[in-house]
């Protein structure tokens, strides 16, 4: 869960860094990959937590 924690904190933060100056638009292009892997990392958090669930229901019913 502290995954999807952090990829929730990347995904907020990077409006933050947007800009208005023309000289600087790599950085406005920048934010948009910064927020895709924060969706991208937050997606693959949520697998993870699922499968680890899976497998500790999978150790517990296999104990019963």
């Amino acid at each position: 869960m502290a995954h999807l924690v952090a990829a929730i904190i990347i995904y907020s933060l990077a409006d933050l860094m947007t800009t208005d100056d023309s000289m600087i638009t790599w950085l406005n292009e920048s934010i948009e990959w910064l927020e895709d892997g924060g969706v991208i990392y937050a997606t693959l958090a949520i697998i993870w937590f699922l499968l680890g669930l899976l497998n500790v229901l999978s150790t517990y019913l296999s104990r019963i």
